[in-house]
């Protein structure tokens, strides 16, 4: 499959006006937003147990969130994890093309969980204080 987007670069600065509280508040904020919106994390996760192809990835990601994604939202996400290198196309004797998540795809699967978990750790303490 050939991508029409550029790839994705990721910018940091570092400005010494900021606390580090407030920093690192925006860092992991933003990352959430990011990996909440983004279908990416989804079909990660859904590749995390197994090569599929784009139907059975939609299946499956509705199976575990109830979130079904449609087939132009799937495959512009699969162009963008190609072009990170995160998955893979992988060689198959049937018309639908199955894919394979990276070694690069699980590490940044990893991070994000991580920061997910984070999230929900402080969220359900806050609940719990409340």
């Amino acid at each position: 499959m050939q991508c029409c987007r550029p790839p994705y670069t990721v910018i940091r600065r570092n400005n010494p006006k900021l606390d580090e509280q407030t920093t690192t508040q925006y860092v992991i904020t933003r990352g959430v937003v990011d990996t909440v919106q983004d279908p990416t994390i989804l079909i990660l996760a859904s590749l995390a147990n197994g090569d599929k192809h784009g139907y059975a990835m939609m299946e499956d990601i509705q199976a575990f969130t109830g979130i079904r994604l449609g087939p132009g939202t799937l495959y512009g996400a699969i162009c963008r994890l190609e072009e990170r290198g995160w998955i893979r196309p992988v060689k198959s004797a049937s018309r639908r093309q199955p894919y394979r998540i990276t070694t690069e795809g699980s590490l940044h699967l990893k991070e994000q969980l991580t920061l997910l978990g984070q999230v929900v750790r402080t969220a359900n303490r806050r609940m719990r204080e409340a």
